[in-house]
């Protein structure tokens, strides 16, 4: 295929996405929401803060202490 014939082919189907994308529809209308709920209602991140705060703790010595049994198994295996 000669150069010519590719770049007119390539043209062409440049051409043609673009017209196609063109000719789309517009975006859809923005959904209304629902009105905001009023001021002072509990939030659940709000009620269960110092659970998740408790469970992080937790979480976090549990890591430290798999990460602390490691280094330790691994100086006796060099011994």
């Amino acid at each position: 295929m000669s150069p010519k014939l590719r770049n007119f082919i390539i043209v062409l189907c440049l051409f043609f996405v673009a017209m196609l994308g063109y000719g789309q529809k517009g975006p859809p209308p923005p959904v209304t929401r629902a009105a905001p709920p009023p001021p002072g209602l509990a939030v659940p991140i709000n009620e269960n803060i110092l659970i998740l705060l408790v469970l992080g703790v937790f979480l976090g010595i549990y890591f430290y202490v798999i990460k602390y049994k490691k280094v330790i198994k691994s100086s006796n295996s060099q011994l």
